[in-house]
């Protein structure tokens, strides 16, 4: 884990979406998806779900 999948993750948080979160970050949705995909895979748990056919942070 590291600092950019940390930010990645709270600017997804901040904008309540992936695809918000990477026009935050200024850089392409499937990035941020797999700084947060690895976020996830490191910590163990399951960050986002999904509501109405959208992916949003818990």
């Amino acid at each position: 884990m590291n600092f950019t999948h940390l930010f990645a993750f709270y600017e997804v948080a901040r904008a309540g979406s992936l695809s918000g979160g990477a026009r935050r970050l200024r850089v392409s949705q499937p990035a941020v998806s797999r700084e947060v995909k690895e976020l996830e895979g490191r910590l163990g748990v399951d960050c986002d779900q999904y509501t109405g056919g959208h992916k949003r942070p818990r």
